[in-house]
């Protein structure tokens, strides 16, 4: 028998396990600080650009899960701008609500 896997509720979107491990591997990249630019390894670029992708990531989640909070009809809508060598290109918007764009 399938049991349901716990997810997001209809009040927090947030509210599923995997978005603390997210969390705690943005914590783990953070260590480590951020050295001059001149200083750095392939592994600290590596490092702070994952970093980066996360915090920016968790900061949209928490954008969402706040106008959800306060009633804002809104959702995500997610276009990856296409994928070359070398660069990726995501964006992440909040639409809807009262401004028809949450984040701006």
């Amino acid at each position: 028998m399938l049991r349901p896997v716990p997810g997001p509720s209809p009040h927090d979107p947030l509210g599923f396990p995997e978005l603390a491990s997210l969390q705690a591997l943005r914590r783990v990249l953070s260590r480590g600080g951020l050295p001059p630019q001149s200083n750095r390894s392939p592994a600290d670029e590596a490092r702070i650009a994952a970093f980066f992708t996360l915090q920016e990531l968790l900061h949209i989640l928490t954008e969402f899960r706040n106008a959800r909070a306060h009633g804002a009809p809104c959702h995500l809508a997610v276009s990856e701008n296409g994928r070359s060598p070398g660069r990726l290109t995501i964006e992440i918007t909040i639409v809807g609500g009262a401004e028809n764009d949450v984040a701006a």
